[in-house]
């Protein structure tokens, strides 16, 4: 009778274990799955929340910046003429890396013509700079307030020096 109590007790122990490892699995790792998931969306928010403390503590740095900028930078809604301010604009950026400019050309763009549903103006550009020049001239006028991305560039060295010819098709949208 007692190896029958014992075959018995080794079953009953199996299947309790059983029953925990199935308990485990079912209730507990769903439970640590979902505090892993809310531990990793703490640390993503925290991250984002210092990035966000940090621009606000530049935030007088980024106004005096931006109260830098000549009044041409100023956007308003009542220019009336943007591609003038537009080529004012690249003048003053031109100027400030020592590009030369020969010759600017608008175009205007609708969206009926380009089919995208927009408005703007390409200016083509034609100067003359060394590398160092059009280094910050690209970079000034990519991160200008006034929109301005270039759509297409291309610099030649001309023989015997070091001034290169630039020739830029930068667009405004309205």
């Amino acid at each position: 009778m007692q190896k029958l109590s014992e075959k018995k007790d080794k079953t009953l122990f199996y299947i309790v274990i059983i029953i925990l490892i199935t308990g485990f699995s079912y209730f507990i790792i769903p439970i640590l799955n979902l505090n892993k998931n809310l531990n990793n969306e703490i640390k993503l928010n925290r991250e984002k929340l210092n990035k966000y403390s940090r621009l606000i503590k530049q935030k007088n740095y980024i106004k005096d910046e931006y109260s830098k900028y000549p009044s041409i930078f100023k956007i308003t809604n009542e220019q009336p003429d943007v591609p003038v301010n537009t080529l004012a604009i690249l003048e003053y950026l031109a100027k400030d890396a020592n590009i030369k400019i020969i010759d600017m050309r608008v175009k205007n763009i609708s969206g009926k013509s380009t089919g995208l549903g927009y408005e703007g103006v390409i200016i083509d550009l034609r100067s003359e700079g060394v590398m160092e020049g059009y280094f910050s001239f690209i970079y000034n006028l990519e991160n200008s307030p006034s929109l301005l991305k270039i759509q297409r560039f291309q610099l030649n060295a001309k023989p015997n020096s070091r001034t290169l010819e630039g020739d830029f098709s930068i667009a405004q949208l309205r």
